[in-house]
């Protein structure tokens, strides 16, 4: 079967599962059109949106603005309060401190040539106050970084994990804190994997199939 999931198909499956989702999260959004929550803002549900390059946050802010339920936050986000130095890759812009990532990975950036671009940075520990229930992470390898300063545990986490020829770099941290805090495989898509908090529901068959085999290629059958 096709691994592309979109976010519309991603809204449906959780539907289906009859989880209640009050508040979400998304780190790393770039674009209100490829947003991985942007069916949860159309259906009224309270959301944040944290973007770090203010040129993309005002494309964003003005594709909200009827939308008054949902907060957009421009900042980087990790695991400190400080300032962040950023290489431009559009949707694929990275932590300029990153070794590995998939524009490094399969997008073959040259670093040497890269657009650096310093932006404010908090601590997802001082923005989660715990009550989200759905957290969306694409920030090009540094995902783990957030993952381990998040007060909330959500019914779902979506974290990117994956492309053709990248793997993130944390993928046995995220993997052993999933173990600690009892999350499963549900499903994943062509970059990311879908996380759900015990007990794992079936998102169908041919879904559960996938899961299985995403599970033992990359988190060594421990999820």
């Amino acid at each position: 079967m096709a691994s592309i999931i979109n976010s519309q198909k991603i809204f449906e499956l959780v539907s289906k599962a009859g989880m209640t989702i009050s508040k979400a999260a998304e780190i790393g959004v770039y674009n209100f059109e490829t947003s991985a929550i942007k069916p949860l803002i159309e259906h009224g549900i309270k959301c944040d949106l944290y973007e770090a390059i203010p040129t993309y946050c005002e494309e964003i802010e003005k594709a909200i603005a009827s939308f008054q339920h949902t907060k957009l936050v421009n900042c980087a986000v990790a695991d400190y309060n400080g300032e962040m130095t950023l290489y431009l890759a559009g949707p694929s812009t990275f932590n300029a401190t990153q070794r590995e990532s998939p524009a490094i990975n399969h997008d073959k950036l040259d670093v040497t040539k890269a657009t650096p671009i310093i932006v404010q940075c908090r601590d997802f520990q001082d923005l989660d106050k715990g009550d989200y229930d759905y957290v969306s992470v694409d920030v090009e390898g540094g995902e783990f970084n957030i993952l381990k300063r998040m007060t909330s545990r959500p019914a779902v986490i979506n974290l990117e994990t994956q492309s053709r020829d990248y793997v993130n770099p944390r993928l046995g941290s995220i993997t052993d804190w999933m173990v600690e805090n009892d999350y499963k495989v549900w499903f994943r898509n062509d970059t990311d994997t879908l996380f759900i908090k015990s007990p794992r529901k079936s998102a169908g068959f041919l879904l559960d199939i996938n899961a299985r085999r995403h599970n033992l290629k990359y988190f060594a059958g421990r999820l």
